[in-house]
C-alpha cells in the first residue's frame, strides 16, 4: 500500500485556515489507514475545526476511533456492506460483519457522539437475483424501523455506468459470472452516448441482464423511497418527485 506522507496530509488540512469551518471532507479509504495515522488527520480535523467529516469504513469501526471522531468534528460513517445477504456481501469483497453485527454497533457509534450512519446497498453483485434486489429492499425498512428517528440511512443503488476496468471483476468475468459488453476506450466512450442507460452498462450478470439490472433499480429505489415517505424520512414532495421522474 502506497501511503502520502502523515505530516504532509495535515499540512493540507491546515492550509485551509478559516475555511476549515465551513467545509465538509468526504474521507476516501481512511479504513486502510492505521489507528496512529486516522488519529493523527482526527487531531488536525479538530485543530483546524472542520465542519463535518464523512468516514468511508470498510469494518465496524472501535470505541475509541468512533469517539475520537466524534470529538474531532461532526462524524458520519459510512459503511457498504453491498448486501443484506452474507453470500453475496462476501462475493463482493465485503462480509466482514454480519447484518446482526452491525445492528449491535450502530447504537454504540451513535452514543459515541457519531451524527449519522449510512449503509450502502448496490444493485450487480455476484449471485444477486432481482429477488435478492427487493429483499435487501425489505432489510433496508426493517433498519428504518427499527432506528426511527435516529440519523440511520440505507441506500441503494445501481453499479453504474461501469464495472471498474482493472478489478477483478472486469478482468476475471467467467470467474465471477459477469459478461463484459465494452473493453476499450472508444467502447466505453461510445456507450455513453446511448440514449437508454440500461445499454451503457459495459456488463451484465449471469444472475440479470443488463436489462433487468435497470428495471430492478426503478422497482427497488421506488420502493425504497416510498418507505421513507411514509416513515417520514424524507418530505412526500421529494418522494413525489423521484417517483415522477422514475
Amino acid at each position: 500500500l502506497v501511503q502520502k506522507d502523515n505530516q504532509r496530509v495535515i499540512e493540507e488540512l491546515r492550509s485551509m485556515g478559516d475555511a476549515a469551518k465551513t467545509t465538509s471532507i468526504y474521507a476516501l479509504q481512511c479504513y486502510s489507514e492505521t489507528k496512529s495515522r486516522l488519529h493523527q488527520y482526527l487531531d488536525a480535523v479538530k485543530e483546524m475545526r472542520y465542519r463535518s467529516v464523512s468516514f468511508e469504513e470498510y469494518h465496524l469501526t472501535p470505541m475509541d476511533t468512533l469517539k475520537k471522531m466524534a470529538e474531532s468534528t461532526q462524524a458520519y460513517i459510512m459503511l457498504s456492506p453491498e448486501s443484506h445477504d452474507p453470500v453475496i456481501s462476501k462475493l463482493a469483497g465485503r462480509g466482514n460483519y454480519s447484518m446482526a453485527e452491525m445492528e449491535e454497533w450502530i447504537p454504540k457509534a451513535l452514543d459515541a457522539g457519531v451524527a449519522g450512519i449510512m449503509v450502502w446497498f448496490f444493485i450487480g453483485m455476484p449471485e444477486q437475483t432481482p429477488q435478492s434486489v427487493l429483499d435487501t429492499v425489505a432489510y433496508s425498512e426493517s433498519l428504518l424501523k427499527k432506528f426511527r428517528g435516529k440519523n440511520v440511512l440505507p441506500l441503494i443503488c445501481p453499479m453504474v455506468p461501469f464495472l471498474d476496468p482493472g478489478s477483478r471483476l472486469f478482468e476475471e468475468p467467467h470467474r465471477h459470472g459477469y459478461r463484459i459488453f465494452h473493453r476499450t476506450l472508444s467502447e466505453h466512450r461510445q456507450a455513453m452516448l446511448e440514449p437508454v442507460w440500461f445499454k451503457r452498462l459495459n456488463y451484465e450478470t449471469q444472475w440479470m441482464s443488463r436489462r433487468e439490472l435497470q428495471d430492478v433499480t426503478y422497482e427497488g429505489i421506488s420502493r425504497l423511497v416510498s418507505i421513507k415517505g411514509e416513515l417520514g424520512v424524507l418530505p412526500p414532495s421529494f418522494c413525489k418527485a423521484i417517483l415522477t421522474t422514475i
